[in-house]
């Protein structure tokens, strides 16, 4: 905020930068500030806020998040390990704070639902059915389940259904997080761990069978 409040009549030549207070009263030149009226950027603030948030640790963003009482409350269950983990997973597409708070319920919610346009969307073929329900299979009997052996084992499943990896992938995306855009699909297999991400898919699968099956 101190950044943006101080490029709104001085431009520092890299606007991209946030500034420490210690930077700004070192670099700040007063004979240097434009006598124009400033105005209001909300992306460009939006766009600073990024890149501090690009620049905080996990720890520091979980205690920003635990002033929330509601949040707290929410989320007082969950280890504080997995929540740093899920922060720094997500965190390079944040822009602020409500936008954690708003993947937290995503991606925390026990009841998983779907709207209709994103499974039509990526859920297109009773081939790409069956190939979830192959990937499912292997998965289950997967031994080390991470997010190289996870991507691997997608791709030979999507090789033997004659489908495009692709075509595996986003369904996937959508039943483990509910979004069609997300991180590195694998990056949040390996964060969930197994039994979520094979419950997700089934409960996906499950949610999505009769409408599949009857095209």
């Amino acid at each position: 905020m101190l950044t943006y409040l101080a490029q709104l009549s001085w431009n520092p030549g890299d606007y991209k930068k946030v500034f420490l207070m210690t930077e700004l009263i070192e670099r700040i030149d007063f004979s240097k500030l434009s006598k124009n009226n400033p105005e209001f950027d909300y992306d460009k603030l939006m766009f600073l806020n990024s890149k501090a948030i690009q620049a905080k640790p996990a720890s520091d963003i979980h205690t920003l998040l635990i002033m929330d009482e509601n949040f707290n409350k929410n989320y007082k269950g969950l280890d504080r390990n997995k929540k740093e983990k899920f922060i720094e997973l997500i965190k390079p597409r944040m822009k602020s704070i409500l936008d954690f708070k708003a993947k937290f319920a995503i991606y925390f919610n026990s009841n998983c639902s779907y709207k209709e346009e994103d499974i039509k969307k990526v859920l297109s073929s009773k081939n790409i059915y069956n190939g979830m329900d192959l990937l499912i299979k292997r998965l289950n009997i997967l031994d080390t389940f991470d997010k190289e052996n996870t991507e691997i084992l997608l791709r030979e499943a999507a090789k033997d259904m004659e489908l495009k990896a692709a075509d595996l992938i986003h369904p996937c995306r959508l039943a483990i997080t509910t979004e069609t855009v997300s991180p590195g699909i694998f990056e949040v297999i390996e964060f969930f761990g197994k039994a979520e991400t094979i419950k997700r898919l089934n409960n996906f699968l499950a949610q999505v069978k009769t409408n599949v099956l009857s095209n």
